[in-house]
């Protein structure tokens, strides 16, 4: 059923989706376990960016350059259509396309296939070189896609600068979704549904937004916090441009504290992480909070 994008962002809560699943695996190299929790958790989301509206532009451009390459029809079921596994249902894809064999270009197996479609942008070397081994995180995709549409066959079509095509066709592999399900099966009940955040250190951006209140309580910390909180100190103080490195490491350390106010460390010094109410001054700038992350004696 066709929804509204708000109403399909809503409703993609409610499962692990497609795109989730490479995250949860430890397929994504940019998105992990503890930011797919907060996109399930929380209240708020993740806003908009100009790739994503990008991407979204050029599924149309894709899907076309990627039929008139292949002779394989493309069908869109819709861009807001969640289909569910068949089985588990809290498994769910949003299909860019599905494609067909044809006599001239068949696919790798019979019937129709799923259809994933990316603008690269860069980010890999060589079309050629996506075509035979594309990134995992999006084999991964059209994997959890093929068992959720119940296809045995899915491709994969990327839009590389110099408006050259590359694609490749996937068999649906039996063994991986078998390896792949207990630990889909344990991150949604276990982390979602329990609302227990998963161990993974995530971005800073994302750790703030699952842990954005303490609970005024004190734990101890081990040596290892007390290195990493050395290592934070030294790279503040460097006049260098290390602010992913600084960023990195205040992650780690806000991940260890969670949601307690101060850490003792082994040294006798402490890390604080308290909360700063901030009343708002403009009729526009509503009252907010934020933790600060502190070392002190």
């Amino acid at each position: 059923m066709e929804m509204t994008r708000e109403e399909w962002l809503e409703k993609r809560k409610e499962f692990l989706t497609a795109s989730d699943c490479a995250a949860v695996l430890g397929a994504n190299p940019w998105h992990g376990p503890l930011g797919v929790y907060a996109s399930k958790v929380l209240d708020d989301r993740t806003p908009d960016n100009s790739a994503m509206r990008w991407g979204r532009r050029l599924e149309n451009v894709i899907g076309e350059a990627y039929e008139e390459e292949t002779g394989r029809p493309v069908h869109n079921p819709g861009d807001t259509v969640l289909t569910v596994h068949p089985d588990i249902p809290w498994l769910a894809a949003t299909l860019d396309r599905t494609t067909e064999s044809t006599s001239d270009t068949p696919g790798p197996a019979d019937g129709p296939g799923v259809l994933e479609l990316k603008s690269v942008g860069g980010r890999y070397t060589t079309p050629s070189e996506w075509s035979e081994e594309p990134p995992l995180h999006y084999q991964v995709q059209v994997q959890i896609q093929a068992e959720c549409r119940n296809t045995k066959w899915g491709s994969l079509a990327g839009l590389f600068p110099g408006y050259k095509l590359a694609w490749t066709d996937l068999l649906r592999d039996r063994d991986f979704f078998t390896a792949a399900y207990p630990v889909l099966d344990n991150f949604w009940h276990n982390n979602v549904l329990a609302k227990n955040p998963p161990e993974d250190k995530g971005s800073l951006d994302v750790i703030k937004r699952v842990w954005p209140r303490e609970t005024g309580k004190t734990i101890t910390l081990d040596h290892a916090a007390l290195a990493l909180a050395e290592k934070w100190n030294k790279l503040k103080g460097d006049k260098k441009n290390l602010d992913g490195k600084i960023k990195e490491i205040e992650g780690e350390l806000r991940l260890i504290l969670k949601d307690a106010a101060i850490g003792i460390l082994p040294d006798g010094t402490k890390l604080t992480l308290k909360t700063t109410s901030v009343k708002g001054y403009t009729k526009t700038v509503e009252p907010y909070k934020f933790r600060t992350l502190r070392r002190a004696k």
